[in-house]
């Protein structure tokens, strides 16, 4: 863990050698949250037959750069909670699951519990 913390700090200090991520960086939750809540809209409106191929857009590249943000942010404690969020968005309606969905959605559940047992860790 000790080196996955030396890796993380220096993601932070790289990360934060961007101006733009200097803007983007207090609403990295509202962008994690953002994009997983844009991709469950997203399955919701293909279930009922109504087709918005932006919100499928928007809502992977919102939900991917808020890992990025998270990864920097200084709290990563909700990280696991959207890791299983994207976990469940994989698996929705829950009707037929293909292996690759269900490798997919197995490795966000093992990433997130790592995240977890990562975040349990550290001290704050």
């Amino acid at each position: 863990m000790k080196q996955f913390s030396n890796v993380m700090k220096e993601y932070a200090i790289w990360v934060h050698s961007y101006r733009l991520v200097q803007v983007l960086l207090p609403f990295y939750l509202y962008i994690l949250f953002g994009g997983l809540g844009s991709l469950l809209l997203y399955d919701v409106l293909l279930q009922l037959r109504k087709y918005v191929s932006i919100l499928f857009t928007v809502g992977h590249y919102a939900f991917f750069l808020g890992i990025f943000l998270t990864l920097a942010a200084p709290n990563k404690k909700y990280l696991p909670y959207a890791l299983w969020g994207y976990a469940f968005f994989i698996l929705f309606p829950f009707r037929t699951f293909s292996l690759y969905q269900v490798i997919e959605a197995a490795l966000y559940i093992v990433i997130g519990y790592w995240f977890m047992k990562y975040e349990a860790t550290q001290e704050n």
